[in-house]
């Protein structure tokens, strides 16, 4: 596991040397459809979408008498509020500043509480790919349309400059991880 980790850290440090020049190309580029799509992948990986995307499992497991069903919309939301409350602890401890912020390559790190330096890890990637990883569990079938809905809203937050692409990637590692723990 320490391996894993120190592995992990390393290539993100490495990727996160390209995370401002990834930023600058994004806000180089104007385009109200790029814009829309941007929108439409927050709106989707938003933290109420996938509560009430998960309850809805859990209802349609309980009004049809589903066990399969309703212990996907128990795991889910379980799984959503457990990388929920991790992804806030890295959050706030590591202190990362969102793109909007940053106005030169070289920014600092720091705990804080402070709104604007919550960036890394990305939440609603975070948060995507715990429920996708719970959904495909449960419909390996279609683990394709769990796994490409959360990319999307990873990329998505990226495309908006909410977020650099090492918040993206480690959120989505991390969501991963924590529940296949």
């Amino acid at each position: 596991v320490f391996f894993s980790c120190t592995i992990f850290s390393i290539s993100l440090y490495a990727l996160s040397q390209l995370d401002y020049q990834a930023i600058l190309f994004v806000r180089s580029i104007h385009n109200s459809a790029i814009e829309q799509i941007g929108n439409f992948g927050n709106r989707l990986g938003d933290g109420k979408v996938l509560i009430i995307l998960s309850f809805g499992f859990f209802l349609v497991g309980f009004g049809l008498k589903n066990d399969v069903f309703r212990q996907t919309g128990i795991d889910s939301l379980v799984a959503h509020a457990l990388v929920g409350a991790a992804v806030q602890i890295f959050k706030h401890i590591i202190g990362r500043p969102r793109p909007r912020f940053t106005h030169q390559e070289a920014f600092g790190y720091g705990a804080s509480l402070q709104s604007g330096l919550d960036a890394f890890p990305s939440g609603h990637s975070t948060a995507s790919f715990a429920v996708a990883a719970v959904l495909a569990r449960y419909f390996p079938t279609v683990s394709w349309m769990w796994y490409g809905a959360a990319s999307f809203i990873g990329f998505s937050r990226f495309l908006r400059g909410s977020h650099f692409p090492t918040d993206v990637i480690a959120g989505a590692v991390l969501g991963l991880s924590l529940i296949h723990i």
